[in-house]
């Protein structure tokens, strides 16, 4: 009886190894299959992105890996797939990246990106965008995106991020999203704001009162300047909260721009604004040069 049951453990453990050496065996094997697999291509997934965007980053990737390896067409285990982990992982685009080999051999470059809010051109030429954290991307052609333009000499007391609540309400409203095309900020209480329409500029002062100035902004380009001429005037300012002052131009613009000349998506904003202006716009002061 004792020795049957010694011969049932003895099976037993036998078994046991062999299904463990058959498992190690089956793995070798897979690996083996594996890395000899042709890798057809690489596929990238984007799981987070501003709208529109996705393709943009998609090809953003795909250009940034091909400066590593050229992928296609090579055996998977000719690939080093931690390099190619290392090197997604210094794109500071990407807010995670995580590379993949799949059973076909495609590799799946899965990505979560940053989203950018608006672009900071610095003195010297140096160029990079900034998240809605702060966090700064370096503005590379392959991931180029259609934000806002901020130029300024900026340090620790005036920083980028302060521009981010400015930046957000002129995105957010059609009419100044079309009208404005740049924010100049010389320092925290001289802001200047650059539209589209040639000519002139818009002294906004600092960001206090930043509703009441855009309203009165607004409410100005509805009902004065069609009036006066989109001529008129060299420079907007609506620093002084209630008051909108415009300086008279000297000299003539050239070329000159007239309402006819403005972009279409210009037209309907100022046409929408009507439903959206105060019905008394603030006081208007001409100021000679």
């Amino acid at each position: 009886m004792k020795l049957k049951r010694r011969n049932a453990t003895v099976l037993k453990w036998l078994l046991l190894v062999f299904l463990m050496v058959y498992a190690v065996g089956m793995t070798v094997w897979a690996s083996g299959k594996e890395k000899s697999q042709i890798c057809p291509g690489v596929e990238v997934r984007v799981n987070s992105a501003r709208p529109g965007t996705e393709g943009t980053i998609r090809h953003g990737v795909e250009e940034h890996l091909g400066k590593l390896v050229s992928v296609k067409g090579k055996r998977v285990g000719d690939i080093n797939l931690n390099r190619v982990q290392r090197w997604m992982d210094g794109l500071n685009n990407l807010e995670r990246a995580t590379c993949v080999f799949m059973p076909d051999g495609r590799l799946v470059i899965e990505v979560d990106a940053l989203v950018p809010e608006m672009r900071v051109f610095a003195p010297g030429g140096n160029s990079y965008y900034i998240n809605h954290e702060g966090k700064r991307m370096t503005a590379l052609p392959e991931f180029f995106t259609d934000v806002p333009v901020v130029t300024g000499n900026f340090n620790k007391s005036f920083t980028e991020t302060s521009l981010l609540p400015l930046v957000r309400t002129i995105s957010a409203d059609e009419m100044l999203n079309a009208l404005i095309t740049q924010i100049d900020a010389r320092s925290p209480h001289e802001i200047i704001l650059v539209p589209r329409i040639q000519g002139h500029v818009i002294e906004l002062g600092d960001t206090s009162h930043l509703s009441a100035k855009l309203t009165a902004l607004k409410t100005f380009y509805r009902k004065v300047m069609p009036a006066r001429g989109w001529q008129t005037y060299e420079k907007i300012s609506v620093k002084y909260t209630g008051r909108v002052v415009a300086t008279l131009r000297n000299k003539p613009v050239m070329p000159a721009v007239t309402a006819d000349s403005i972009p279409d998506v210009e037209e309907q904003a100022l046409q929408q604004s009507e439903l959206e202006a105060p019905l008394h716009p603030a006081p208007l002061t001409n100021r000679q040069p």
